[in-house]
């Protein structure tokens, strides 16, 4: 798992701007697709993704939002200083052709989207925790570690 602490970490990278109303509603549609996209190479717990979408529909329209489970690392969906939606997320999903995206980032990024970016807070959708990106992908990856450790003492207790 890659962990992204800016917007441009390796080529599979991407933030751009999209049409819609709110973040909420993006969310939703990114979520479907991700969830739509995993049906090609592993069945979906319907009742997972249930949740997730009531979760996003509980949220506040304009909320910035975390989505967790996005290929390679997590996306962040928030309102920019102009009040378009800014979406900071990984290249493995088909965002472009079942989104209206308006702007894409190059590699050289947008230093002040980055900088403004960095200091709000999100909610990860699937745990209700909430804090800046720094924050909530080192929590993933605390919890990604644990459990790492936890598998490899179990299979070392199962040799023994």
């Amino acid at each position: 798992m890659k962990i992204k602490q800016d917007f441009i970490t390796n080529s599979s990278s991407s933030s751009f701007i999209v049409s819609g109303e709110t973040t909420k509603e993006i969310a939703e549609k990114m979520t479907i697709i991700v969830f739509a996209e995993r049906l090609d190479y592993a069945p979906v717990n319907k009742d997972y993704e249930k949740k997730i979408l009531k979760t996003i529909k509980n949220l506040k329209d304009d909320e910035n939002i975390m989505l967790p489970f996005t290929c390679n690392y997590e996306t962040f969906i928030s309102k920019n200083k102009d009040g378009e939606i800014f979406v900071d997320t990984c290249r493995n999903h088909d965002w472009e052709n079942e989104l209206d995206i308006t702007n894409h980032f190059g590699e050289e990024g947008n230093e002040k989207e980055e900088k403004y970016q960095s200091k709000l807070e999100f909610i990860n959708i699937e745990t209700g925790e909430r804090g800046n990106k720094k924050k909530l992908s080192e929590i993933i990856y605390k919890k990604l570690m644990e459990k790492i450790k936890e598998k490899k003492k179990w299979e070392l207790n199962k040799i023994l």
